[in-house]
């Protein structure tokens, strides 16, 4: 991943001495260490001293800003953390549209390690930012954020079991279960409660795992906080506020303590039910889910309901579509209106009739 990034080995084994550039990895001129990118210390080339067999290697790229046992772990000549630094955003841009979008990360536990799953690490000199850098990276559906080294995202394959340890952070990644976020919107719907963070796209997994909340109006008050409301109401312009509604009415009532057997075809975290409707929507070939507690919380999607099982704790439901023939599209049909109601997809339609009255 590092040679994506325009990264080379040290200047001694690409035989690149005399190199202009500075993306290439360091070993210490006297043999005391490399980095993570260089070959073992023997090397009687490019002013590097011949010396030890072996010497051991700092678990850094080289840079300017940190050392190793007191010495620095590059220089000038030889800074791979400049060369990623100056590309990151192109490579940010790289996105993979066929990977489900996510939005936020559940909300963060203090003073929490999760055990094991380690894929990666990343230096963060916050944990809040540790979340987009889970998502961008392969594999990662939760993190544990520490001081060390200056603040650093450990990266993990699932949440797994926790330990009391101060001073980390750690949290899951959970997928979108809202709509689209509407700028300089306020909502009008009933204020049920307020909670705080840094940006709107906290505000989904907040709304989603907070009692009767169904949408969510965020502004800058107190460093940024989320105004949770049992609807959305009138939509109105109001500069600097961002809202959104949740995005669950696509699929059918959550049944519960209900297990749907078989027809596997995927997994993602969320830490509600709620959040597997939206996640079943956006996954190729899903048309059901199961939901249970593990690893704090896993959707587990289906290409069909299937049999049913009772299990304690386990919350299943399948997609609104599921329960109405195929959309016709383009056409209208006129008269014999009996009501409205909103929805963020004309699937959700589905179940809303279903659910009244005469429809």
């Amino acid at each position: 991943m590092i040679f994506d990034q325009g990264c080379n080995h040290d200047r001694a084994a690409d035989d690149m001495c005399s190199d202009a550039g500075y993306n290439f990895g360091y070993k210490n001129p006297t043999q005391r260490f490399t980095d993570i990118m260089s070959y073992d210390c023997p090397a009687c080339k490019c002013n590097y001293n011949c010396g030890n067999d072996h010497c051991p290697t700092a678990a850094r790229i080289s840079n300017t800003e940190f050392l190793y046992n007191g010495f620095p772990i590059g220089d000038s000549k030889n800074n791979c953390a400049r060369t990623i630094n100056e590309i990151k955003s192109t490579i940010a841009s790289y996105y993979d549209s066929s990977k489900p979008p996510t939005v936020s990360c559940s909300a963060i536990e203090e003073n929490v390690d999760y055990v094991g799953n380690d894929i990666g690490s990343i230096l963060s000199t916050a944990a809040e930012e540790c979340c987009s850098i889970c998502n961008n990276f392969v594999g990662c559906k939760a993190y544990s954020w520490s001081n060390h080294g200056g603040g650093t995202c450990w990266l993990k394959s699932g949440k797994g079991s926790t330990i009391s340890k101060p001073g980390v952070r750690s949290a899951i990644l959970v997928f979108s279960t809202c709509s689209s976020i509407e700028e300089n919107v306020d909502y009008s719907g009933k204020l049920i409660g307020s909670e705080l963070a840094p940006t709107a796209e906290g505000c989904c997994s907040i709304c989603l795992n907070f009692n009767g909340c169904k949408a969510f109006v965020w502004t800058n008050s107190n460093g940024g906080t989320c105004w949770l409301k049992s609807e959305k109401g009138a939509a109105t312009f109001a500069s600097g506020m961002r809202s959104a509604i949740l995005d669950s009415s696509i699929c059918s009532p959550i049944e519960e303590n209900v297990d749907y057997s078989g027809n596997d075809i995927g997994s993602a975290l969320s830490t509600a039910a709620e959040g597997c409707c939206s996640i079943c929507n956006k996954f190729s070939g899903c048309k059901a889910y199961a939901w249970s507690n593990f690893g704090g919380g896993t959707c587990w999607l289906k290409s069909g309901k299937g049999s049913t099982t009772s299990k304690s704790g386990v919350r299943s439901a399948v997609l609104g579509s599921s329960y109405c023939a195929t959309m016709v599209n383009n056409v209208v049909y006129h008269g014999n209106d009996i009501g409205t109601s909103s929805s963020t997809s004309p699937e959700g339609c589905c179940l809303i009739c279903r659910s009244t009255v005469g429809c």
